[in-house]
């Protein structure tokens, strides 16, 4: 993208160590200060909770059992809430999502290519729009709003319906990308965009189901994302004949990490809460948002850096099925 050595290189780089900085203070801080405010206002409504119940009730009975039953509703909202150990892991995702969307819109607008550059700084700003969605993403998860509790033979199940609607953007999203990159056929990005999408709608609805047919769709799920890996594939000796040796490598690589950390997506959804629960909800949130993040990231930096090459090399970024 730049020269690390150049004085715009080392400016960049300062700034990026900067705004790191700050967005790791002020997810501490908002940490923090969002437990505190969180622990107070419990303790408030229970404080509130039992003064109105003594003030209404006198019978020593009847006002004990009152007061259990609010403080058991108490303990079944706590039952319900996100571990902290697990919400961190979101507030990160968002603080690194929303350090990547400023790099990248401000890469975009300051964008300064020859005129012969057809795509001009389009990629910077697909980059910037799929972080930007990300920040909302985590942001819905690590306030909760994104989550969704199914009960199943009396235990809770956390799924993340924000998740998979994010995937269902970016992903078609970058598979355009990495097509013009590799100058693909339309019929070659309907396929992987259809198998993408049906993958990510199979996966879903079987996370939603209760029982052992959600496993039905699970399978389906793998199906469909073997069919994207299988042309992700022969794109690969596909672009090798048709572009640039440099360029080929890139869009190579750009197919390799997209199967590799797509590849979380289903192995995930069976080992976590979706399917037999075999690794813990930490574990899930973990690995999940690491390949998510790491997904994106390079993803983005690989179609940035592409581009230009690539648009020298193909005037027509995706070539019309014959």
């Amino acid at each position: 993208l730049f020269d690390l050595h150049s004085s715009k290189g080392r400016v960049v780089m300062r700034t990026l160590k900067t705004a790191l900085l700050g967005v790791l203070i002020a997810v501490g801080a908002l940490l923090v200060e969002s437990n505190a405010v969180t622990t107070a206002t419990r303790n408030w409504q229970k404080m509130q909770q039992a003064h109105a119940l003594k003030q209404q009730h006198f019978h020593a009975p009847a006002f004990s059992a009152k007061l259990s039953a609010a403080a058991e509703e108490g303990d079944e909202e706590d039952d319900n809430k996100l571990p902290e150990h697990v919400a961190v892991f979101f507030a990160v995702g968002f603080a690194v999502m929303a350090l990547f969307a400023v790099v990248f819109l401000n890469l975009a607008l300051s964008f300064s290519g020859p005129g012969t550059r057809a795509h001009g700084p389009m990629m910077h700003f697909l980059a910037f729009f799929i972080f930007s969605i990300s920040v909302f993403t985590y942001f819905s998860m690590w306030s909760q709003s994104g989550l969704m509790h199914v009960e199943e033979d009396g235990e809770d199940r956390i799924l993340f319906p924000a998740w998979y609607l994010d995937w269902a953007i970016t992903i078609p999203a970058f598979l355009v990308a990495i097509g013009m990159v590799g100058n693909w056929s339309i019929s070659s990005v309907v396929g992987a965009v259809g198998s993408a999408l049906i993958m990510l709608g199979l996966l879903w609805f079987g996370a939603a189901t209760e029982g052992a047919y959600r496993f039905v769709f699970w399978a389906g799920g793998v199906f469909f994302f073997g069919l994207l890996a299988f042309l992700l594939m022969a794109e690969v000796y596909r672009a090798a004949k048709r572009v640039a040796g440099k360029e080929a490598s890139v869009h190579a690589w750009l197919n390799y990490f997209a199967i590799f950390t797509w590849l979380s997506i289903p192995v995930m959804w069976l080992l976590g809460e979706a399917g037999t629960r075999a690794a813990s909800l930490h574990v899930e949130v973990v690995i999940t948002a690491a390949a998510d993040v790491l997904s994106k990231v390079l993803l983005s930096v690989l179609l940035v850096s592409a581009s230009s090459a690539a648009t020298k090399a193909s005037p027509s970024p995706i070539r019309p099925t014959r």
